[in-house]
């Protein structure tokens, strides 16, 4: 009886799966048609940005810095004042070549009135000519004395205005070095430093395969007569997806560094928004062939 019901049970099921199967729609099926594109050899390398031109800023005078005038942080544009210090002593200075200037110019004025008198006094016959030379050699020595006097009020003028530091280019200052009431001696103290913002800088070390790899495309270029562009690389920054930001290698170091192995390159990337700042790492993407 119960091997009845077994077999009964079983030919039910075979039943119900040859239905299930029959009425089934049949499995849909995606087909993709091949793509022919071009596929780019390229590796991925960490980089630091750099600046591309770096000043730091040192004062030409020596004396107590009173005022500060930017912001540390901030972008500021050449010729922007920067910092103040005390001017008082170059202002002295200053001065005292103006009247020394003064009195050479008065000197020879003098002298000048004395060789026109002896020289209507000497063709009356009431001065020898000895008198005319000892005048006219008085005279060039004043003359002569009149120069050193002016360079002297030129220096002093440079004197007082290095009291005043400007930026000499534009980009982003750092923080200030010294503090308002500080001593700041001339070509010793450093003041702040200034870094230009666009372009920038990217170095990265790349292994001496790639280097080859490098070399050989590049030579290959020549032969072809592409000229000397540089290499396109692309970069991000490590908050972006992808490499959204491109540039051309523009430095080749001049060796392979024996203890790692690896040859230093650099990059020169736009950085219209800022945002790469110098000593930040940057994600490297150097393309090397296409297939």
């Amino acid at each position: 009886m119960l091997r009845s019901a077994c077999l009964w049970l079983a030919c039910f099921c075979f039943a119900f799966i040859r239905l299930a199967t029959a009425t089934a729609a049949p499995p849909e099926v995606t087909v993709s048609q091949p793509v022919d594109r071009e596929a780019v050899d390229y590796r991925d390398f960490v980089g630091r940005a750099e600046a591309v031109i770096r000043v730091d800023i040192r004062s030409q005078a020596t004396g107590n810095l009173v005022k500060i005038y930017f912001r540390a942080g901030t972008v500021v544009h050449q010729g922007d004042l920067l910092f103040e210090i005390d001017s008082r002593l170059q202002q002295a200075a200053r001065e005292k070549a103006a009247a020394e200037c003064q009195l050479a110019h008065a000197r020879i004025q003098r002298l000048a009135v004395e060789l026109r008198r002896t020289m209507k006094l000497s063709a009356s016959g009431d001065a020898a000519n000895e008198d005319i030379d000892r005048t006219k050699a008085e005279l060039e020595e004043a003359q002569k004395a009149a120069h050193v006097a002016e360079a002297g009020l030129k220096l002093a003028q440079l004197q007082l205005e290095f009291t005043r530091i400007c930026a000499p280019i534009s980009g982003k200052i750092g923080l200030s070095a010294v503090n308002v009431g500080n001593l700041v001696t001339a070509d010793k103290t450093s003041l702040a430093t200034i870094v230009s913002t666009d372009p920038v800088y990217i170095s990265f070390e790349v292994d001496e395969r790639t280097a080859l790899q490098v070399y050989r495309k590049a030579q290959k270029g020549r032969e072809k007569g592409e000229g000397k562009s540089g290499l396109p690389v692309s970069c991000a920054l490590a908050d972006e997806t992808g490499c959204p930001r491109q540039g051309v290698v523009d430095a080749v170091n001049s060796h392979v560094d024996p203890a790692t192995g690896t040859m230093r390159m650099r990059a020169l990337l736009q950085n219209p928004d800022g945002l790469i700042v110098p000593g930040m790492s940057v994600r490297v993407r150097l393309a090397l062939s296409k297939h």
